[in-house]
């Protein structure tokens, strides 16, 4: 833990970045191109931020990092912290005693104006939850000049109540949502109030014409993940909001094993046959590129 307050360079390495019979299974990946720093010290009310990571990201979805041909990234930030916990986590780091660095809003929003001034294609905030220091962080760097579209990629533990204070400064709400069948929910872990919790914020963010992406990970405990997409977009009502998309994870990687599962290629299909039903606008994660 840093003993008086000192900067911190950006991660710059890769990210997840394996290879499976020749071929690239996931590709998200730091830019080794980005050296900005942040000022860190120890957590207090001076720095009440906790960061996991931060730096450019590559390989997400396209209103995140951009189209993949002009390679501008994501100016990305993990924020510490996640009450869930759930089973299938593949970044338990989130969840950590601590987190490795605190910082505080206003180095947070020089750090926003740093990326815009690389060129990422927006900010990209993965957090568990609502989080005040972040929504005080965004506004600071909006005062100074930030342009450039802000993601809030959360796991869905999140009232309505807090996403009505992040609504005028979010440009796209990016959510997890782990499961809403009995079985789904058992299958990382979870239980019904978090289905709740997570339906009635993102049934407010779309009834409110907000840009809303919807994450579904596919867990290999987990069989008939065509029902889980077909529950969701019934549930959510999904074919009536063009501004709301599926983002279907369909490789998980777990850090424990080290290993990738992948959903079979039938499941695939029977997913596309469902979203296409709906008319519900979807993109694919395969072989670390996105597919619409």
């Amino acid at each position: 833990m840093t003993s008086s307050p000192t900067f911190v360079s950006a991660r710059n390495k890769s990210y997840v970045s394996i290879s499976r019979q020749g071929s690239l299974v996931l590709s998200d990946s730091w830019d080794s191109r980005f050296t900005g720093q942040i000022l860190v010290g120890n957590p207090s009310r001076d720095f009440p931020i906790g960061l996991v990571d931060f730096g450019i990201l590559h390989g997400e979805e396209p209103e995140v990092s951009g189209p993949p041909s002009q390679k501008k990234g994501a100016g990305t930030i993990y924020i510490h912290g996640c009450l869930l916990k759930c089973t299938t986590c593949y970044q338990p780091e989130f969840f950590a005693q601590r987190a490795e660095i605190y910082t505080d809003p206003q180095s947070v929003a020089k750090l926003l104006l740093e990326f815009q001034h690389s060129g990422v294609h927006s900010i990209n905030f993965v957090v568990s939850s609502y989080n005040p220091w972040v929504l005080k962080a965004i506004k600071l760097s909006r005062a100074m000049g930030l342009s450039i579209p802000v993601v809030y990629k959360f796991s869905g533990a999140m009232s309505v109540f807090e996403a009505k204070n992040l609504i005028s400064h979010v440009q796209l709400f990016s959510a997890d949502f782990k499961g809403i069948t009995e079985g789904g929910l058992a299958a990382h872990g979870l239980n019904r109030e978090y289905e709740t919790r997570t339906s009635e914020v993102l049934r407010y963010l779309l009834k409110n014409d907000q840009t809303v992406m919807i994450r579904y990970l596919i867990v290999p405990t987990l069989t008939k993940h065509w029902r889980e997409v077909d529950e969701i977009i019934r549930s959510l009502q999904l074919y009536r909001y063009k501004k709301s998309k599926l983002s279907i994870l369909t490789q998980y990687w777990n850090p424990s094993t080290r290993t990738i599962v992948g959903a079979p290629l039938s499941e695939i299909e029977e997913i596309r046959a469902i979203c296409k039903f709906y008319d519900v606008a979807t993109l694919y994660q395969k072989d670390g590129i996105y597919v619409g």
